[in-house]
């Protein structure tokens, strides 16, 4: 969040000692064939009816995603499954 351009943040958001948005973006134009994107956090964005991801998601690993939706719009439920198809909820646990 630090460094987005027309957002203030709350304080716990924010980064003393690195600006990642300027950094990376100095980083993509010195050495674009290294630092592909000018910021490394481009989530995928479909509709949230449309989302559809599957994979595997390792633990202290993470996937952007987002899910827009249309002011007016019915809302939407996304569910997470595990491999055999039954939702994941709250205190799920692979073991």
């Amino acid at each position: 969040m630090s460094d987005l351009p027309a957002f203030t943040p709350p304080t716990a958001l924010t980064y003393d000692s690195w600006s990642f948005r300027s950094t990376y973006a100095s980083l993509h134009a010195q050495r674009p064939d290294v630092f592909q994107n000018a910021y490394p956090l481009v989530p995928a964005v479909s509709a949230g009816r449309a989302v559809s991801r599957s994979g595997t998601l390792l633990a202290g690993s993470g996937i952007y995603h987002r899910a827009t939706q249309s002011p007016g719009d019915p809302g939407f439920t996304l569910s997470f499954t595990a491999p055999s198809g039954a939702v994941i909820g709250a205190g799920w646990c692979r073991g």
